[in-house]
């Protein structure tokens, strides 16, 4: 067998470094390998930090809704308490004892006329007049209207009422009804002579309504308008 004769030779000088060669192409990728197991669990991490206060939320509504009406309850059937005693009424006033008068009697609280239909008659007397039958009577007195007064040029009334009087003219006074006659009255009048010698009066007129009266002193057989004379009246109606 031959030996190379490099065998024998002594090393000589490495050569340059050749190039490097181009990259292969990349290998197809391995299989996935295991699973490996479950590591141990960690340890807790430290607490966080507490958050803010949040806003007050806002303000729910007054009142909550009505509920709905309970059942009606059964009646009892126990009977309540009996009520405490009433006070005493206050006494009531004495009774009034009636005597039976001429034609009445009372029997058992009813009064009874035992006369009834007795004939009634009324009869009048000076000015007043009574006219109709029992029932129905109509008494009636003629309307009379008297009074004084001061004469002068601003008359008043010394007494009497239902009248008005003014002084009209020289002597002569209005005397007017404040409710009128229904007829014309009968009218008479007279003077108080206040240290006059003679004096004279006169109702000139009269009416439902007025009636005028003039007065007079007396000097040398005339008669002279007065307005001094004090004078009285009456009327009454027909």
């Amino acid at each position: 067998m031959s030996v190379p004769y490099a065998l024998f030779s002594a090393n000589g000088t490495p050569g340059a470094t050749g190039a490097v060669g181009a990259t292969g192409a990349a290998g197809t990728n391995g299989t996935n390998g295991l699973v490996g197991a479950t590591g141990a669990a960690g340890t807790n991490g430290t607490n966080g930090l507490a958050g803010a206060t949040g806003a007050v939320g806002a303000t729910g509504a007054a009142s909550g809704l009505v509920g709905a009406t309970g059942p009606t309850g059964a009646n009892s059937t126990v009977p309540g308490p009996a009520g405490s005693i009433g006070l005493t009424g206050a006494t009531g006033a004495a009774a009034t004892n009636y005597t039976a008068g001429t034609g009445i009697s009372i029997s058992s609280g009813t009064i009874i006329n035992t006369a009834p239909d007795q004939t009634v008659a009324l009869t009048g007397t000076g000015i007043t007049n009574v006219t109709g039958t029992y029932p129905n009577f109509t008494v009636s007195t003629p309307k009379i209207i008297r009074g004084t007064s001061s004469g002068g040029f601003a008359p008043t009334i010394i007494n009497g009422s239902g009248f008005t009087v003014v002084h009209a003219n020289a002597g002569t006074y209005t005397v007017t009804f404040t409710t009128p006659f229904t007829n014309t009255p009968t009218a008479v009048a007279s003077i108080f002579n206040l240290g006059f010698t003679a004096a004279q009066i006169e109702v000139t007129s009269t009416s439902t309504t007025t009636m005028v009266i003039k007065t007079y002193t007396i000097s040398s057989g005339s008669l002279y308008a007065s307005n001094s004379l004090q004078f009285s009246f009456i009327a009454i109606d027909n």
